[in-house]
């Protein structure tokens, strides 16, 4: 007696999306463990003074990069979160939030966003007009 095609179809499309989520895993662990290793030589490169340089830079500015990113993070979030509630009935690719294509329609915005911080932060004693002008050099370079 043969099983019958349809059951057999499934049982290969499960078996695809088992490997499929075991390569994803892989994949995962290996980037956990390029970035341990990252880590491990910064350690080990703070024995010699000019070497121990990078090390003891990145220590220093650990708290302020970690502030930084997490709030770069929420921004991005809230950026997503919204271009969910906005375009999500207009624009197929965000109308899940499960997808990682929720984030093209904001990419746009981030990066005016984080060049105006960036414009600003060069001119933080400067005039708002000299801000704004160089805003607008910053973009349309």
């Amino acid at each position: 007696m043969t099983a019958h095609p349809v059951a057999a179809e499934g049982q290969r499309v499960w078996w695809l999306q088992y490997l499929v989520n075991k390569l994803a895993w892989y994949y995962a662990l290996n980037g956990i463990n390029i970035l341990l290793l990252i880590g491990r030589v910064l350690k080990r490169m703070d024995f010699q003074p000019r070497l121990g340089v990078v090390t003891r830079s990145l220590a220093l500015a650990g708290p302020d990069l970690i502030h930084f990113c997490l709030v770069c993070g929420m921004v991005f979030v809230g950026y997503a979160m919204m271009a969910h509630l906005i375009f999500g009935n207009t624009i197929q690719v965000s109308r899940s939030c499960q997808s990682g294509k929720t984030i093209v329609p904001v990419v746009p915005a981030w990066v005016m966003v984080s060049v105006t911080c960036a414009a600003m932060a060069l001119n933080c004693n400067s005039t708002s007009a000299e801000t704004s002008n160089t805003v607008s050099t910053v973009i349309s370079a």
